[in-house]
């Protein structure tokens, strides 16, 4: 089993439309906590929810790249650290 963990920034946590008030306030605390904005291993990082990763200024989560697979930042680059392209990727 593989477990993810991922830090938001506080302003890009309503994003995720949480209704119950204790999952809402501990998903608080631990983004407080724990959120950096620098990151060691940034091809390790996640790509969905991630804060440093913005679409018309707001994180994302694409279901259908989740489900896929695509995860961390390094399955959008090549053997020599580019950025593939879409037509890469989507092969």
């Amino acid at each position: 089993m593989e477990i993810s963990v991922f830090y938001l920034k506080r302003q890009d946590a309503p994003l995720l439309n949480l209704t119950d008030p204790f999952l809402t306030e501990t998903e608080e605390y631990w983004n407080t906590l724990n959120y950096r904005d620098e990151n060691l291993d940034f091809f390790s990082t996640q790509i969905c929810h991630n804060p440093l990763i913005r679409i018309e200024n707001r994180s994302f989560f694409y279901k259908s790249w989740f489900n896929a697979g695509v995860k961390e930042i390094r399955y959008l680059l090549d053997a020599k650290e580019n950025v593939i392209s879409y037509t890469t990727f989507t092969a």
